[in-house]
C-alpha cells in the first residue's frame, strides 16, 4: 500500500504528489520513506501521557506513552544518557499505552531537566533496514532518595 501526501483531492494533486516522491509504502508492518514524512506520521501517532517525572535514585519511575494509530512501533535504544537508564527495546502496539521504567543512575544528580531519550523506530525506514531517529522528551526531576 502506497500513501500519498497530495496538496489538494485531485488526480493533478496525486500525480504531482507521487512525481515529488512524497509518498510512503507501507509493507509488512513496516513503513518506507523520507524521513520528514515518517517523523510526522510518528508524531501524530503517539502521546506521552507523563511528560513529566520524578526521580529519586534508582527507584523507578514510569514514562507513559499512547500510540493512538493502528500500527504497532518497534522502538531500539539509540545511544545512553548519563544520569538515567531506559529500556533498550519498547513495542508501541496500536492504540495501546506502555509504561518505560526510567532510574536514575545516580544519587548526586538535582534538578530538573529536559531530556531526549534517543530511539530508533526500526520499522520506519528511512533507508534500507534504517529505522528513523527519534527523541522522546519528557522533563525529569531529580530528588533526594527517600529513606
Amino acid at each position: 500500500m502506497t500513501l500519498v501526501f497530495a496538496s489538494e483531492q485531485t488526480a493533478e494533486g496525486i500525480l504531482k504528489a507521487l512525481l515529488h516522491q512524497r509518498t510512503v509504502v507501507y509493507y509488512q508492518d513496516t513503513l518506507i520513506g523520507k524521513a520528514k514524512y515518517l517523523d510526522a506520521i510518528f508524531a501524530e501517532s503517539i502521546e506521552i501521557i507523563t511528560p513529566e517525572l520524578i526521580l529519586q535514585g534508582n527507584k523507578p519511575a514510569f514514562l507513559q506513552i499512547h500510540n493512538h494509530s493502528d500500527i504497532s512501533y518497534s522502538l531500539v535504544r539509540d545511544g545512553k544518557l548519563d544520569d538515567i537508564s531506559f529500556p533498550e527495546k519498547v513495542t508501541l502496539q496500536p492504540h495501546k499505552t506502555v509504561r518505560l521504567p526510567l532510574r536514575g543512575e545516580s544519587d548526586q544528580t538535582r534538578g530538573k531537566y529536559l531530556i531526549h531519550l534517543p530511539y530508533r523506530v526500526s520499522n520506519l525506514w528511512v533507508a534500507p533496514r534504517e529505522g528513523l531517529k527519534i527523541d522522546l522528551s519528557l522533563i525529569v526531576e531529580y530528588q533526594v532518595p527517600e529513606e
